[in-house]
């Protein structure tokens, strides 16, 4: 996994690398590795993710890529399939944000303009905060809408289907408008059955 100091890794991660105390076959070791943890968002996360949390819109800002290379590269994933996936330790950004940014108040629970001003106070950058979907919408991103791959909070969305298997697998979500107009639904996507409730109630308000 590229790691110097493996101690933050979910024991439940290092558990499927070995059976009876022996180190599995290396194709089943790779299996794993890429389809439960570089394909899905958990302990790892991609870029769209990443500048989520950190509150700017990546695809528009001219200073990101140097930003993310030498900020951000103390946590970036090196393990096996590195070149092909480029992704960053989720729980690693909190700690360098808690360590370098704001000690005080959790990434999680700042808006995104509230990131993005620390940020640039910190680096001297001139980052703007990516705009939420609806204007009525929380800023306070942690995920991507599976719609429209841009930043959103989940309360903002409803849960979807996907092939997670394991406890450490973050959720998808898509947001309320894509549910509303079934946008997502040329893309194959599904409502997660827990929200079916929810989900009636929401297109009844909406009617």
């Amino acid at each position: 996994m590229g790691l110097n100091n493996s101690d933050f890794l979910d024991s439940r991660i290092k558990g499927h690398f070995t059976k009876r105390e022996k180190i599995k076959p290396v194709h089943e070791c790779a299996r794993f590795i890429i389809n439960d943890l570089l394909k899905s968002s958990g302990p790892l996360i991609n870029e769209l993710t990443l500048g989520a949390r950190l509150g700017v819109n990546v695809n528009s800002l001219n200073d990101w890529q140097s930003f993310k290379e030498s900020a951000l590269s103390d946590f970036k994933y090196r393990g096996s399939f590195s070149n092909i996936w480029q992704l960053w330790w989720a729980s690693e950004l909190e700690n360098w944000w808690a360590e370098k940014i704001n000690s005080k108040k959790p990434l999680q629970l700042l808006k995104a303009a509230e990131r993005v001003d620390l940020l640039n106070k910190k680096f001297n950058l001139n980052f703007s905060p990516a705009n939420p979907i609806e204007d009525k919408y929380s800023t306070e991103y942690w995920t991507i809408c599976q719609d429209l791959n841009r930043p959103l909070d989940a309360v903002d969305g409803f849960m979807i289907e996907s092939n997670n298997r394991f406890a450490w697998q973050d959720e998808l979500y898509i947001n309320k408008k894509s549910t509303a107009e079934r946008t997502y639904v040329r893309k194959g996507i599904n409502i997660h059955q827990v929200e079916k409730d929810r989900l009636i109630e929401f297109l009844s308000e909406e009617e």
